[in-house]
């Protein structure tokens, strides 16, 4: 496996904890949003196996007050939904208890009228990507 993987993750769930600095917590979640584009099967592996940290860490940033660093949570729960996937292109069951909240948080957004541009078009982007995987498995509650 990339070594560099063992060492961000746990680092980006601590950083991501922390409400110091909007500007740090913007990083993580892009470092996050790059290091979940890569197409290593090993890296995907121990996604795969860590996908709760990664839940746990877009909904802080999902939740955050500061719109940059919500648009760039909502960027990587539109990335994260590839690694939710299972081999034929749809949710692979294991994950259904990550989906799920992920789309009620994300449809949240989608339904608001009066939020920044930005989070409405990565709210639109992330809500397509969800679709596009997990539609078959998603309640509309």
């Amino acid at each position: 496996m990339a070594p560099y993987v063992n060492t961000f993750l746990p680092e980006l769930e601590k950083i991501s904890q922390e409400h110091a600095s909007f500007d740090l917590i913007l990083d993580t979640l892009i470092i996050l949003r790059r290091l979940l584009k890569t197409n290593d099967p090993s890296c995907m592996i121990y996604y795969s196996e860590n996908y709760q940290k990664i839940h746990d860490i877009i909904n802080r940033g999902l939740s955050h007050e500061y719109a940059k660093v919500v648009s760039e949570a909502l960027r990587v729960a539109g990335v994260f939904v590839n690694v939710l996937k299972s081999p034929s292109g749809t949710l692979d069951p294991k994950y259904t208890s990550v989906a799920q909240p992920l789309y009620a948080s994300i449809r949240a957004k989608l339904q608001k009228a009066d939020i920044d541009q930005e989070i409405k078009q990565c709210s639109i982007i992330a809500m397509a990507n969800f679709l596009a995987v997990c539609h078959k498995n998603l309640n509309d509650q």
